[in-house]
C-alpha cells in the first residue's frame, strides 16, 4: 500500500481541552466489526503509538477492542445496549445507525460539542455532505469511516490492456468487448470479480436501476409509492446483464455470493483482470502484492462508462456508509480521547503512517513521500506484522487515490450528481421504515423472490418467466409492502 501525506497539516493541541486527569490511563472499549486481528506485531506497533500519542497530547489512552462479525454486528451491538453492557465506541453501518436513531432518545452520543473541542483536524478533512449523512434530529452522532463514499465501479489491469491492445470503454457494449477479449487471449481467466454486492451495484448502474438501500426498496418518481426495485421496469435488464456475464465466462457463477476476500485473492493472483468494489480501494491495494508475481503490473480505474440509458452513473451502498458511534452509556472521557486519538493522527503524516502502516523502516519506507510496505509484507495483511489495527480510519486513501487517478474527477461528478438527486430520495437522510406491521406478508414475499433473483442471474431460470414470478411476488406481500411503507413515507417524510 502507499500513500502521500505531505499534503496534511494541523493544528496542536495546546489549547485542546484536558480530558482526563493527569496520570490516569483512559481505556477506550471499541467494538469493532470484523474477523480478528492476528498480525503478529500489534504490540510492538502499539508501544510506538502509545508513547508518541502520550507525548504529544499528555493522554495515557488504551484500546480495548472487540470484534464481532459483520452479519452479527447490528444484533450483537443492540443486545449490549439493552443488557447495559459497558463500552465506548462501536463500528456501525449507516443504514444500522439511522433504525437505532428513528427516536430521539436513541442510545447514540450527541458527538458535536466532544468532535468540536478534540476533532478540529478530522472536522477540517472530512466533508460536510458525509457529516451531513452522519446526523440525526440535529446532532452528529456519527463518525465516518472514510473521507467520501462507498461507491462502486471498476479498476483494471492495465498493463494486460496495454499488452493486448485494448482500449479503456466509453459504453457498456465497449466494456463486454473488452471482457471478451480477455477471455479470448486468456481462455483460463474470469475476466471480472467481485465481492457479490460490488458486482450487483455496477451492474444496477449500467442497468439505471434506481438507487435502492433499505432492503432494496425505491421511492418510484412517477406515482410517488415506495417499492421493491425487483418490480421496476428495469430489473429484467439487469437480471439480463448479470445472466449474460455468468453464460460468457466473463464473472464466476460464485459471483451470486462472494466474498471480498476471493475477490482480492482473483485480482491479485491475475485470475481476473478487472474487479469492481469501491472505486477507490482497489487503488490503495498494496500493488506490491500483485508485482510480486507480475513485477510489471498496473492498476487504474476505468472511466465511468455509459449504462444501456447512454447515461454513465455509479451507484453506491450508502456514502459514508460505515461510521464510528458512541453509546449514550460510554465514559464520555474515554469517547474524548478516541475522537482526539483519530484527530491527532490527522495532525502529522508520520502520526497517520504509524497508526496504519506500522514503524517505518521496520515495516515501511518512505520514498518521495510515500509509504511504501516493506515487499516481505506485502499483501500479507493480518499474516503478517501489521495490518493497521489501530488505525481505525482510512480517511486519507480515498482522497488521496481519486486526486492521482485520471479518472477520479469523474467519478467524484457522478458521485455528486448521484447524491444531488437524492436528495428527495429515501436513501441518505434517515428514512427507515417499521416492517411490523407487515412482517409475515413481507417475509414471505422476500422468502419467494430472493432465490429466483439469483436463479435468474445465474441463468438457471428463463427470463420469460419474470413478470409470472414478479407478480406472485406482489400476491405474496409485495403490495403489502408498497401500502404500508407508502403510507410510511407520506406521513413521516414526504415534503419534509
Amino acid at each position: 500500500m502507499a500513500i502521500s501525506l505531505s499534503a496534511l497539516t494541523g493544528c496542536g493541541s495546546a489549547d485542546d481541552k484536558k480530558i482526563g486527569n493527569v496520570g490516569d490511563r483512559i481505556t477506550v472499549k471499541v467494538i469493532k466489526c470484523g474477523y480478528g486481528d492476528k498480525a503478529t506485531q500489534n504490540d510492538v506497533v502499539w508501544d510506538a503509538i502509545h508513547e508518541k500519542f502520550q507525548k504529544d497530547t499528555g493522554i495515557d489512552i488504551e484500546f480495548d477492542i472487540e470484534f464481532v462479525p459483520w452479519e452479527e454486528a447490528t444484533t450483537r451491538i443492540t443486545t449490549k445496549i439493552t443488557a447495559n453492557e459497558k463500552f465506548d465506541i462501536f463500528m456501525n453501518q449507516l443504514i444500522s445507525m439511522g433504525d437505532m436513531a428513528k427516536e430521539e432518545n436513541h442510545p447514540m452520543m450527541h458527538l458535536d460539542d466532544i468532535m468540536a473541542e478534540n476533532g478540529k483536524n478530522f472536522l477540517d478533512f472530512i466533508p460536510q455532505r458525509s457529516l451531513d449523512l452522519n446526523t440525526r434530529h440535529g446532532h452528529l452522532i456519527g463518525i465516518p469511516l472514510d473521507w467520501q463514499s462507498a461507491a462502486y465501479w471498476f479498476v483494471a489491469r492495465t498493463d494486460k490492456m496495454t499488452e493486448w491492445g485494448l482500449s479503456m470503454p466509453d459504453t457498456l457494449a465497449e466494456f463486454e468487448a473488452v471482457m471478451a477479449e480477455m477471455k479470448q487471449k486468456d481462455p483460463n481467466c474470469i475476466p471480472l470479480t467481485g465481492a457479490s454486492w460490488s458486482i450487483g451495484r455496477v451492474i444496477m448502474a449500467l442497468a439505471n436501476l434506481p438507487e435502492a438501500y433499505h432492503n432494496s426498496l425505491y421511492l418510484d418518481k412517477t406515482d410517488g409509492k415506495i417499492k421493491a426495485n425487483y418490480v421496476n421496469p428495469n430489473y429484467k435488464t439487469y437480471l439480463e446483464i448479470y445472466a449474460r456475464w455468468v453464460k460468457n465466462g466473463w464473472i464466476s457463477k460464485d459471483s451470486i455470493s462472494m466474498q471480498t476476500e476471493t475477490a482480492n485473492t482473483m485480482f491479485i493472483s491475475g485470475k481476473s483482470y478487472i474487479k469492481a468494489d469501491w472505486a477507490t480501494n482497489p487503488l490503495y491495494q498494496d500493488i506490491k502484492s500483485i508485482q510480486k508475481s507480475t513485477p510489471a503490473a498496473t492498476v487504474a480505474m476505468m472511466p465511468i462508462f455509459k449504462g444501456v440509458d447512454g447515461v454513465a452513473r455509479v451507484h453506491a451502498e450508502n456514502p459514508t456508509s460505515i461510521n464510528y458511534c458512541a453509546y449514550k452509556g460510554a465514559n464520555k472521557e474515554a469517547v474524548k480521547a478516541f475522537v482526539k486519538y483519530i484527530d491527532w493522527t490527522l495532525e502529522d503524516p508520520a502520526n497517520y503512517r504509524l497508526a496504519n502502516y506500522g514503524i517505518e523502516g521496520t515495516h515501511y519506507d518512505v520514498v518521495d513521500g510515500v509509504a511504501v510496505s516493506k515487499p516481505e509484507y506485502a499483501g500479507l495483511g493480518e499474516s503478517g506484522p501489521y495490518a493497521g489495527l489501530y488505525g481505525f480510519f482510512t480517511t486519507i486513501n480515498s482522497k488521496y487515490f481519486l486526486s492521482t487517478s485520471e479518472y477520479g474527477p469523474d467519478y467524484n461528478d457522478a458521485f455528486n450528481t448521484l447524491i444531488s438527486a437524492e436528495k428527495t430520495d429515501i436513501s441518505v437522510d434517515g428514512l427507515y421504515f417499521d416492517y411490523t406491521p407487515i412482517a409475515a406478508k413481507a417475509t414471505a414475499a422476500q422468502n419467494f423472490f430472493f432465490p429466483l433473483s439469483d436463479m435468474f442471474c445465474l441463468g438457471k431460470k428463463d427470463l420469460s418467466e419474470l413478470a409470472a414470478s414478479q407478480q406472485e411476488y406482489l400476491a405474496k406481500g409485495g403490495n403489502a409492502i408498497t401500502e404500508e411503507f407508502t403510507r410510511q413515507y407520506n406521513e413521516k417524510y414526504k415534503g419534509k
